[in-house]
């Protein structure tokens, strides 16, 4: 049987909602416009599943057979953002979750989120939340209370 603390935990949660995002985007491309959206289509699923890892716009491109250029325009004509702007972008979103939902260290969500220097993530989580990660969580407590 399923350990009932393990599938309720703060990791399992951000993993399904990866998976949950990569399927829901190769269902919503099944209408695409261009030739090239079902390479779109992949990139985002693989993005969505494998966002805590360092991916690189060559890895993307060479997973859809596409060169580094034509995937990084196809995706960001196709998504409306950068691929480097996606993934930050989902990684700030979960990271937001593990500070609402865990007691999590900011390092712990840090690495957890897939950036390895926690001052690293602290800045850039300020630079596009408006708020450090602690300063969130501390504004969270506030609403809660």
């Amino acid at each position: 049987m399923i350990n009932a603390n393990a599938v309720n935990s703060p990791k399992h949660s951000v993993l399904a909602r990866g998976y949950l995002l990569g399927l829901l985007a190769s269902l919503s491309t099944g209408q695409g416009h261009s030739a090239y959206s079902g390479a779109v289509a992949q990139m985002v699923e693989y993005i969505n599943l494998n966002w805590q890892q360092n991916i690189s716009v060559a890895s993307l491109a060479e997973k859809v057979n596409l060169s580094e250029s034509r995937a990084a325009h196809l995706f960001s004509q196709t998504v409306g953002q950068s691929i480097h702007r996606y993934i930050n972008s989902i990684k700030i979103s979960n990271s937001k979750e593990l500070l609402s939902d865990t007691e999590m260290s900011i390092s712990e969500i840090s690495s957890m989120v897939g950036y390895s220097d926690p001052l690293y993530f602290s800045r850039y989580f300020k630079s596009e939340v408006g708020v450090s990660p602690k300063n969130f969580r501390k504004m969270l407590t506030v609403v809660e209370e």
